[in-house]
């Protein structure tokens, strides 16, 4: 799990990148000024500020190439964090009065969920609703689990279908995703509910596509017979 702080310094790291890329030396005269009557001590002057510039634009290229490298750093770390976390939603906020025996029913009722998909791999390492403490009557809060091994996670999404119908209707589980594709899923999930009412059709996101239920079977037989797959459904 990323700390916030990690997060902040990542977000300041990028922003310098960005400003740093933008910098526009385009204009910038490496010869020294010709005008005949310009006075020696300004000449001097244009030609230290000119030797200047031209340092300082090689050390901003040196600095934005290590900036990038620990922003490709930085991404790969936060996807292989990611890959540890597994994120419930739907599940009702407890009713308790105190902070810490709300804390205990979500890990209580996570780990009935966890019972469901039959997790045994590993116990989770934490448990913790996002965000801060809503309104009675809300929509609930996402939950994070975080697992000690990935494998927890890729099979609790194998296994997901186990909560359908059962005393956990409603109850959605998801991989953790950055802003950006957490943002896309939003789209395709607007996307699905307008084909749905326009067509009365029983259209799913799925796989990253809004698609029929239906045609679900058929598109996963055609990645199957796409050369070396190894996608898991």
């Amino acid at each position: 799990m990323i700390h916030h702080q990690q997060i902040h310094l990542i977000q300041k790291k990028q922003l310098l990148l960005k400003t740093i890329t933008e910098l526009d030396f385009t204009g910038f005269v490496d010869a020294p000024p010709s005008d005949p009557n310009l006075p020696e001590y300004a000449r001097t002057m244009i030609i230290n500020q000119q030797k200047m510039l031209k340092q300082l634009n090689g050390l901003l290229r040196v600095a934005s190439e290590l900036l990038t490298e620990q922003k490709t750093f930085d991404d790969s770390f936060e996807q292989r964090q990611r890959e540890h976390l597994l994120v419930i939603t739907g599940l009702p906020e407890s009713t308790e009065q105190q902070p810490m025996d709300r804390a205990a029913s979500d890990n209580r009722n996570v780990r009935q969920i966890l019972n469901e998909l039959n997790i045994d791999r590993c116990l989770p390492s934490a448990v913790f609703r996002l965000g801060k403490q809503r309104e009675p009557g809300s929509k609930p809060r996402p939950i994070k689990v975080q697992f000690p091994c990935t494998a927890a996670v890729v099979e609790a999404l194998r296994n997901k279908k186990k909560l359908v119908g059962g005393k956990f209707k409603g109850i959605n589980i998801r991989k953790s995703m950055t802003k950006e594709e957490l943002s896309k899923r939003n789209e395709l999930i607007e996307i699905c509910k307008q084909k749905r009412l326009s067509t009365k059709f029983d259209f799913v996101v799925y796989a990253g596509e809004v698609m029929l239920r239906s045609e679900i079977p058929k598109f996963k037989q055609n990645l199957k017979n796409l050369p070396q797959n190894n996608i898991n459904f």
